[in-house]
């Protein structure tokens, strides 16, 4: 009986940790910055821009996997004369902070790591 009731248990918290954290396009709504004013403003799913103080490049590509932890976020822009495809890999810390990890290779790592990429903490900036 104390395996059945250990088992279900932590199945539970299991299951409750899996589904606290799933991201979706609501949580992610608005402008996300760093205190030197670069991140990335999140109106909808199809309106996405990387922003540096008053200059935004819009992400014309993406592809978006919320189910995995950290969700995977791969996208591009074009710059005036290259495109450049980026992957990256985010979570939510709280409301208001991201934690996001940019990399420029063809693959990224399922989790986060110093040896690579560039990781950065965004904080939702108020609206107006």
């Amino acid at each position: 009986m104390k395996k059945i009731v250990f088992s279900l248990g932590l199945a539970l918290c299991i299951g409750g940790v899996a589904s606290a954290q799933q991201i979706s396009w609501k949580d992610l709504k608005g402008r996300w910055e760093t205190p030197d004013g670069g991140g990335i403003e999140i109106r909808d799913s199809a309106h996405i821009f990387l922003v540096y103080g008053d200059q935004k490049k819009p992400i014309n590509q993406f592809r978006a996997d919320f189910s995995k932890y950290p969700a995977q976020f791969d996208f591009v822009i074009k710059d005036s004369l290259q495109t450049i495809s980026m992957k990256s890999i985010l979570v939510l810390v709280n409301d208001d902070i991201m934690k996001w990890q940019v990399f420029e290779t063809d693959d990224h790592p399922a989790h986060f790591t110093s040896s690579e990429g560039e990781m950065v903490y965004l904080r939702r900036k108020a609206s107006k």
